[in-house]
């Protein structure tokens, strides 16, 4: 009671009682702040009508996708198919060198694309280079498909496929098999890798790989040796 308190003075979250002292100040109460409650996550409840209409959806969609797959390798093999079977040639005999190729590729085009796009004026190159891998994709996806569906038509014990046939089994079994969550899209790569591969070594299907050594020439002046024929016992 005999304390004595000169000044002013601000109280954080009390307050000051006076028993008697000397107080000469003014005293301010000031509260604590106030803690924000923490936002509850709405609960969302999907009902059974909005399950359905999202499930019909991306059955829809995965529907698509494959129909147009099978299109696009049918289209391309029906329109290019000496190029084709070019590069059909190559996946069955060079298949890790296609793959390695192919996966380079579609990683690197790409990012060359973007940088000569940041130029204005290599707009034009990199949408060459957008468009010849695209071309590559589709023809390569083509031969892939082809490879499968011969592979599919001699697991069900048939030899009477067309080769738009065989093509179309092979780009439905591979679009499945893409579809499926997960692992699909390492199946898709994986086609798409070794068919791109194969395109880019034969020079979009206009080149055999590896490249047929070329004829030894004579020198000039040199007459060719001949080569004896073998004799017909009958004449």
């Amino acid at each position: 009671k005999s304390g004595r308190l000169e000044g002013n003075q601000t109280l954080l979250g009390g307050n000051l009682q006076n028993d008697g002292g000397y107080v000469s100040g003014r005293s301010t109460q000031l509260p604590f702040p106030a803690v924000p409650d923490v936002p509850r996550t709405p609960s969302v409840t999907v009902s059974p009508f909005e399950w359905y209409a999202r499930a019909v959806r991306d059955f829809m969609g995965a529907l698509f996708n494959i129909a147009l797959a099978v299109i696009a390798a049918v289209g391309v093999l029906a329109l290019a198919p000496r190029q084709a079977r070019q590069a059909e040639t190559v996946m069955r005999e060079n298949a890790l060198v296609s793959g390695g190729l192919g996966a380079l590729t579609l990683f690197a085009v790409p990012v060359i694309a973007v940088v000569l796009a940041i130029t204005i004026c290599l707009i034009p190159a990199s949408l060459f280079a957008a468009v010849l891998l695209l071309g590559a994709i589709l023809l390569g996806w083509s031969a892939a498909s082809r490879v499968v569906g011969e592979r599919v038509m001699q697991a069900v014990n048939r030899t009477d496929w067309t080769l738009l046939g065989q093509t179309a089994a092979g780009a439905l079994c591979l679009a499945v098999l893409g579809a499926i969550p997960l692992f699909g899209w390492l199946v898709t790569f994986a086609a798409s890798a070794v068919g791109v591969g194969a395109v880019v070594l034969t020079r979009f299907g206009t080149q055999p790989y590896p490249s047929p050594a070329p004829a030894a020439v004579s020198p000039a002046g040199t007459a060719p040796v001949p080569v004896d024929e073998p004799i017909d016992p009958q004449i």
